[in-house]
């Protein structure tokens, strides 16, 4: 409706829009249109591409979104095809897109998911760079561009940060065309960075609950850590295979003295992977 009634409008700010059936509207290009945002938007992956579609001249485009499904606009090969083939003139484009899991959601694979972002099109044509977020606490993952494109006062950001919390976070850093990419820790509010070194020696993970696929994430990220003394991951869902990733991760770490695991799914094979790693380890 707004770009139909304002056909030379160069600029668009909005929190989010509409767009009803397909079918029903008639196909217009905005071709004044080079800068649109939207703040909070919550337009399937199909509207999204239908409205971007329609305005081949952008230039700049800004994109905020907490998804109810972990879909395609997670994927950089689906926005680079798309990008190529509708908005080319497209030079800076900044997102975020956060998604929440239920208790029943299998978890993504992040790490397939980062790799869409590692190719020539992101870190050397447009020179797009991509993090992604695992908060294991609230169990979000958030993907955006760097630097963040939102600050704590906008809407978006009211809705995913807790200014009195601090959540243990897995993060994949996208700069560069490098394939050594193992994550790293973080600590944040929820989306934002907390520089508390107090907070950063201990783990505490009780009952989140961590299965294989989580404590695999975890255990990357705890090889090249090197301020991590305890871990605490009482009353979880880590079994045998989780028991193998730990044993692989801890593995590298200098600096973790106390390893708590009980109350878990390790069974008698997942025991002996941890009994194996304290036996070769020199602080645990």
């Amino acid at each position: 409706m707004i770009l139909g009634n304002l056909p030379y409008l160069k600029t668009l700010i909005i929190r989010d829009c509409i767009i009803r059936d397909h079918n029903e509207m008639i196909v217009t290009f905005y071709s004044h249109l080079s800068s649109l945002t939207i703040n909070d938007c919550h337009l399937s992956i199909n509207d999204i591409e239908f409205l971007l579609a329609q305005t081949p001249s952008l230039v700049y485009l800004k994109l905020g979104s907490c998804r109810e499904v972990f879909d395609s606009i997670f994927d950089g090969s689906s926005w680079e095809k798309f990008i190529i083939a509708n908005i080319s003139s497209l030079k800076k484009f900044e997102f975020l897109f956060s998604y929440t899991l239920k208790n029943n959601n299998a978890m993504p694979n992040i790490n397939s998911h980062i790799e869409s972002f590692r190719t020539p099109f992101w870190l050397n044509e447009k020179r797009w760079f991509v993090i992604c977020d695992y908060n294991m606490q609230q169990k979000i993952i958030n993907l955006y561009t760097t630097p963040i494109c939102i600050t704590k006062t906008d809407y978006l950001s009211q809705s995913l940060v807790y200014s009195f919390s601090h959540f243990v976070t897995i993060r994949w850093a996208v700069l560069s065309m490098n394939t050594s990419h193992l994550p790293i820790l973080s600590w944040t509010d929820g989306l934002f960075d907390i520089n508390d070194i107090e907070i950063h020696n201990k783990i505490k993970l009780r009952s989140i609950p961590i299965d294989d696929n989580r404590t695999k994430y975890l255990s990357d990220a705890m090889q090249t850590n090197t301020i991590i003394t305890q871990l605490d991951l009482r009353h979880n869902q880590v079994g045998v295979l989780g028991a193998e990733y730990l044993a692989v991760g801890l593995r590298y770490n200098k600096t973790l003295q106390q390893l708590n695991l009980a109350l878990n799914q390790l069974g008698d094979e997942g025991a002996q992977q941890i009994a194996n790693l304290l036996q070769n380890s020199t602080v645990l």
